[in-house]
């Protein structure tokens, strides 16, 4: 008996050291296996939330990593601070913006930036005659307001911003027919004023203010004839004179002004004329011929570029063409590039501030509000975000701030609506 007693406690003595170490045991995996779940929830936070990158177009994150290392016995403890830099670039998208709608709808007119940064809009084609009204753009409120009205109506005309801020108002065709008058705007006042009348009477012809301030007036049409003579008008005395004669008639034509002051003219000649270019040399006051472009048009637009070189897109012969060339002044000559994808005629071209050229609408085989874009750096073509208003024979005007304002022109019937191309 007296050693069942002593084994007897012996072995309960044994059973309760080992439940002890049993729960002890216990105990710590529990509290081990809490501090694992805490520390992998605490860097799920630290990576996905703290130091989650901004939500943007393009993210840049740079790493830099720092590791200090101390040695105690044959352990090695290492830490490493992670910083993150994040960068956010966003690319802004262009797109069109309806604005004011103009108080008349017109196409066929003409639009002038002035130097406070309004647009003025005049004359043009209304919904059966001849406009004489017209209007000025505010960009601070994208309202029009009517401005003085000019003394004779008229569409197919130029309207030049002089060097002295006031904008001269040349030809075009009226009810009454082919136009001699030209007048002044003074922006100052809002009036018109009669100024010295042209020769010739002309339709369809362009308008050139030369480095010298002068402003050279070429072709255009009368009748049945395709002009071929040219007029300088001198705004310190108000007077036209006559300058020596193209090389031919043309009309719906282009006038470009070069690096050197030359002028380039393309296009628009009588069959078999239409692929021909000439150029004016404002200081001997001659005209001679330059290389042939490589297809005929008319109605066509020419762009000066960064380069030096000019750009011209579209126009029509036999039909709408979607083809584009590069006139180089070094060696006057005349390179085809890729085409556009739409044939177009009567639509604009703008050179934006990144050097690029805006094409927009026209006409095919309907009014168009396709855009296209023209990069000279690769020589291609990309087809971005359409108008809003599919417009043909309107005006593209590029504001202070490089914004583009496409106003009136023709979709069945003339146009009052107005749209801006700019960022979001």
């Amino acid at each position: 008996m007296h050693r069942n007693s002593t084994f007897s406690d012996s072995t309960v003595t044994q059973l309760k050291r080992y439940q002890w170490w049993q729960n002890r045991r216990f105990k710590l995996g529990i509290s081990i296996l809490v501090l694992v779940i805490a520390i992998i929830t605490l860097s799920l936070i630290l990576k996905f939330i703290v130091f989650a990158p901004e939500k943007s177009e393009t993210t840049t994150t740079t790493t830099t990593t720092t590791t200090t290392s101390s040695s105690l016995t044959t352990e090695v403890y290492s830490t490493t601070t992670t910083t993150t830099i994040t960068t956010t670039t966003i690319t802004q998208q262009l797109v069109w913006h309806n604005t004011g709608n103009l108080t008349t709808t017109r196409y066929r007119h003409a639009a002038s930036v002035l130097n406070d940064g309004k647009v003025l809009v005049t004359g043009g084609l209304g919904s059966q005659y001849q406009l004489s009204s017209t209007e000025l753009y505010d960009p601070s409120t994208g309202k029009w307001t009517l401005t003085g009205r000019m003394l004779i109506e008229r569409e197919l005309h130029t309207a030049s911003v002089l060097t002295n801020g006031k904008v001269l108002v040349v030809g075009g065709e009226s009810s009454h027919g082919y136009i001699t008058e030209s007048e002044l705007y003074n922006p100052s006042t809002g009036n018109w004023t009669v100024t010295d009348s042209t020769q010739y009477a002309r339709a369809e012809h362009t308008a050139t203010v030369l480095p010298n301030g002068k402003v050279l007036v070429t072709g255009g049409f009368y009748g049945d004839r395709h002009l071929d003579t040219a007029e300088l008008y001198d705004p310190s005395t108000e007077t036209w004179t006559n300058t020596s004669t193209m090389n031919i008639g043309r009309e719906h034509h282009t006038a470009t002004v070069l690096r050197d002051g030359r002028v380039l003219v393309a296009g628009g000649g009588k069959h078999p004329n239409e692929h021909t270019a000439e150029l004016y040399d404002p200081v001997r006051e001659i005209w001679t011929y330059t290389g042939n472009m490589t297809g005929g048009r008319e109605r066509h637009t020419a762009s000066a570029l960064a380069s030096g070189k000019v750009l011209v897109t579209g126009g029509t012969q036999d039909g709408p063409s979607n083809t584009a060339e590069l006139y180089d002044p070094n060696t006057e000559t005349w390179t085809a590039i890729s085409s556009m994808k739409d044939g177009r005629f009567d639509h604009t071209a703008s050179v934006l501030s990144n050097g690029k050229v805006l094409i927009s609408g026209g006409y095919l085989s309907n009014s168009l509000n396709s855009v296209e874009l023209y990069d000279p750096l690769t020589e291609s073509w990309t087809t971005i975000a359409s108008m809003n208003h599919l417009r043909s024979d309107h005006t593209a005007s590029i504001l202070s701030d490089g914004t583009i304002l496409a106003a009136g022109g023709y979709d069945r019937g003339s146009m009052n609506t107005a749209e801006l191309y700019k960022s979001l």
